[in-house]
Protein backbone atom coordinates (compact mmCIF):
# COMPACT_ATOMS: atom_id res chain seq x y z
CA UNK A 1 0.00 0.00 0.00
CA UNK A 2 1.67 3.35 -1.08
CA UNK A 3 1.55 6.27 1.47
CA UNK A 4 -1.12 8.45 -0.37
CA UNK A 5 -3.34 5.68 -0.04
CA UNK A 6 -2.43 5.17 3.81
CA UNK A 7 -3.31 9.02 4.03
CA UNK A 8 -6.71 8.91 2.64
CA UNK A 9 -7.72 5.58 4.58
CA UNK A 10 -6.27 7.80 7.78
CA UNK A 11 -8.21 10.86 6.88
CA UNK A 12 -11.69 8.75 6.11
CA UNK A 13 -11.26 6.97 9.13
CA UNK A 14 -10.81 10.23 11.16
CA UNK A 15 -13.67 12.28 8.91
CA UNK A 16 -15.85 9.04 10.45
CA UNK A 17 -14.71 9.34 13.96
CA UNK A 18 -15.41 13.04 13.93
CA UNK A 19 -18.52 12.50 12.84
CA UNK A 20 -19.94 10.14 14.98
CA UNK A 21 -18.78 11.94 18.05
CA UNK A 22 -20.91 15.13 16.56
CA UNK A 23 -24.13 13.08 17.36
CA UNK A 24 -26.31 14.56 19.96
CA UNK A 25 -28.88 12.40 22.41
CA UNK A 26 -31.95 14.53 23.23
CA UNK A 27 -33.42 15.59 26.56
CA UNK A 28 -36.84 14.64 26.77
CA UNK A 29 -39.49 16.36 29.26
CA UNK A 30 -41.10 13.20 30.49
CA UNK A 31 -44.93 12.79 31.56
CA UNK A 32 -48.03 11.43 31.47
CA UNK A 33 -50.99 12.48 30.42
CA UNK A 34 -52.81 15.00 32.66
CA UNK A 35 -50.40 16.90 33.97
CA UNK A 36 -48.66 17.47 31.11
CA UNK A 37 -51.71 18.85 29.61
CA UNK A 38 -52.63 20.75 32.22
CA UNK A 39 -56.11 18.82 32.77
CA UNK A 40 -56.16 18.37 36.28
CA UNK A 41 -59.63 16.81 36.24
CA UNK A 42 -58.09 13.00 37.95
CA UNK A 43 -55.61 10.69 38.49
CA UNK A 44 -54.18 9.14 35.05
CA UNK A 45 -51.46 6.73 36.65
CA UNK A 46 -53.48 3.48 37.92
CA UNK A 47 -52.44 0.57 39.58
CA UNK A 48 -53.37 -3.24 39.28
CA UNK A 49 -55.73 -2.92 41.78
CA UNK A 50 -57.53 0.01 40.17
CA UNK A 51 -56.14 3.05 42.62
CA UNK A 52 -54.00 5.91 41.74
CA UNK A 53 -50.41 5.00 42.03
CA UNK A 54 -49.67 7.50 44.92
CA UNK A 55 -46.79 9.93 45.58
CA UNK A 56 -45.29 7.42 48.19
CA UNK A 57 -44.67 5.04 45.34
CA UNK A 58 -41.07 3.55 44.24
CA UNK A 59 -42.03 1.98 40.94
CA UNK A 60 -39.39 2.15 38.09
CA UNK A 61 -40.67 3.53 34.62
CA UNK A 62 -38.60 2.86 31.43
CA UNK A 63 -38.86 4.48 28.58
CA UNK A 64 -38.02 1.23 25.94
CA UNK A 65 -37.46 0.73 22.17
CA UNK A 66 -40.93 -0.49 20.92
CA UNK A 67 -39.64 -2.78 18.40
CA UNK A 68 -36.02 -4.20 20.32
CA UNK A 69 -37.19 -3.44 23.85
CA UNK A 70 -33.85 -1.86 24.47
CA UNK A 71 -33.83 0.39 27.64
CA UNK A 72 -33.03 3.76 26.73
CA UNK A 73 -33.35 5.52 30.55
CA UNK A 74 -34.46 4.50 33.83
CA UNK A 75 -36.42 6.50 36.05
CA UNK A 76 -34.84 6.79 39.67
CA UNK A 77 -37.12 7.49 42.46
CA UNK A 78 -36.29 10.98 44.62
CA UNK A 79 -37.02 10.53 48.09
CA UNK A 80 -38.13 13.83 48.09
CA UNK A 81 -40.87 13.85 45.34
CA UNK A 82 -41.06 10.45 43.95
CA UNK A 83 -41.72 9.61 40.12
CA UNK A 84 -45.35 9.46 40.84
CA UNK A 85 -47.29 12.33 42.28
CA UNK A 86 -50.92 12.69 43.47
CA UNK A 87 -51.89 15.17 45.14
CA UNK A 88 -53.69 18.81 44.32
CA UNK A 89 -52.92 19.81 41.66
CA UNK A 90 -51.06 16.65 40.81
CA UNK A 91 -52.70 14.02 39.73
CA UNK A 92 -50.07 12.09 37.37
CA UNK A 93 -46.52 11.94 36.55
CA UNK A 94 -44.70 15.55 36.40
CA UNK A 95 -42.42 16.17 33.64
CA UNK A 96 -39.01 14.18 34.33
CA UNK A 97 -36.02 15.46 32.54
CA UNK A 98 -34.51 12.36 30.83
CA UNK A 99 -31.69 12.13 28.22
CA UNK A 100 -32.04 9.75 25.43
CA UNK A 101 -29.41 8.74 23.33
CA UNK A 102 -28.75 9.22 19.57
CA UNK A 103 -30.05 5.75 18.94
CA UNK A 104 -33.36 6.09 20.13
CA UNK A 105 -33.93 9.03 17.12
CA UNK A 106 -36.88 7.95 15.36
CA UNK A 107 -37.36 4.72 17.16
CA UNK A 108 -40.80 3.89 18.52
CA UNK A 109 -40.80 4.22 21.99
CA UNK A 110 -42.99 3.24 24.72
CA UNK A 111 -42.71 3.63 28.73
CA UNK A 112 -42.57 0.58 30.90
CA UNK A 113 -44.04 0.55 34.83
CA UNK A 114 -42.91 -1.76 37.09
CA UNK A 115 -44.51 -2.25 40.19
CA UNK A 116 -41.20 -2.40 42.32
CA UNK A 117 -38.60 -0.32 42.44
CA UNK A 118 -35.79 -3.09 40.73
CA UNK A 119 -37.27 -4.00 37.21
CA UNK A 120 -36.31 -7.82 37.92
CA UNK A 121 -37.74 -8.02 41.46
CA UNK A 122 -41.44 -6.75 39.49
CA UNK A 123 -44.05 -8.87 39.68
CA UNK A 124 -46.44 -6.81 37.00
CA UNK A 125 -45.41 -4.12 34.57
CA UNK A 126 -47.70 -2.25 32.04
CA UNK A 127 -46.59 -0.40 28.87
CA UNK A 128 -47.89 2.38 27.66
CA UNK A 129 -47.64 5.65 25.29
CA UNK A 130 -46.01 4.67 21.69
CA UNK A 131 -44.54 7.39 19.79
CA UNK A 132 -41.75 8.69 17.59
CA UNK A 133 -38.89 11.55 18.50
CA UNK A 134 -37.40 12.78 15.36
CA UNK A 135 -34.29 15.22 15.91
CA UNK A 136 -31.11 15.63 13.98
CA UNK A 137 -28.53 13.73 16.15
CA UNK A 138 -25.62 15.48 14.04
CA UNK A 139 -26.39 18.94 14.49
CA UNK A 140 -24.08 21.72 15.25
CA UNK A 141 -25.71 22.19 18.47
CA UNK A 142 -27.63 20.20 21.23
CA UNK A 143 -31.51 20.27 20.22
CA UNK A 144 -33.99 21.46 21.97
CA UNK A 145 -35.39 19.24 25.00
CA UNK A 146 -39.15 17.32 23.26
CA UNK A 147 -41.97 16.79 25.24
CA UNK A 148 -42.71 12.69 25.61
CA UNK A 149 -45.85 12.54 26.93
CA UNK A 150 -46.83 8.85 27.64
CA UNK A 151 -50.47 9.02 28.10
CA UNK A 152 -52.06 7.12 30.75
CA UNK A 153 -51.59 4.06 33.13
CA UNK A 154 -54.90 1.96 33.10
CA UNK A 155 -55.59 -0.86 35.42
CA UNK A 156 -56.22 -3.21 32.35
CA UNK A 157 -52.50 -1.95 31.40
CA UNK A 158 -50.71 -4.43 33.60
CA UNK A 159 -49.76 -7.82 33.09
CA UNK A 160 -47.97 -10.49 34.73
CA UNK A 161 -44.59 -11.42 35.06
CA UNK A 162 -43.62 -14.94 35.34
CA UNK A 163 -41.80 -15.98 37.79
CA UNK A 164 -38.77 -17.88 36.29
CA UNK A 165 -38.44 -20.24 39.20
CA UNK A 166 -41.99 -20.76 38.13
CA UNK A 167 -42.09 -21.32 34.29
CA UNK A 168 -38.43 -23.29 34.96
CA UNK A 169 -40.64 -25.88 36.46
CA UNK A 170 -43.52 -26.21 34.43
CA UNK A 171 -41.19 -26.80 31.59
CA UNK A 172 -39.32 -29.32 34.26
CA UNK A 173 -42.79 -31.46 34.16
CA UNK A 174 -43.59 -31.10 30.91
CA UNK A 175 -40.44 -32.70 30.22
CA UNK A 176 -40.96 -35.48 32.88
CA UNK A 177 -44.23 -36.15 31.77
CA UNK A 178 -42.90 -36.47 27.84
CA UNK A 179 -39.82 -38.94 28.89
CA UNK A 180 -42.16 -41.14 30.76
CA UNK A 181 -44.73 -40.89 27.82
CA UNK A 182 -42.19 -42.09 25.61
CA UNK A 183 -41.24 -44.57 27.63
CA UNK A 184 -44.57 -46.08 28.09
CA UNK A 185 -45.37 -46.24 24.11
CA UNK A 186 -41.94 -48.02 24.06
CA UNK A 187 -42.82 -50.59 26.37
CA UNK A 188 -46.31 -51.74 24.71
Amino acid sequence: MNSMMKHVLAAVALATAATAQAQWGIQVLWGSDYYNHGNYTGPDCFDPDGNPIPLTSNWAAQIIDAVTETVYYTAHHHPDYGFWRYEDPYVGVPFQLAVLPPAADARPLRTRIYNHNDPNLATMFATVGPTVLDWDVNQTLPPFPIDYNFGKVQQSDWQVIPEPGSAGLLLLGAGVFLIRRARARAQR
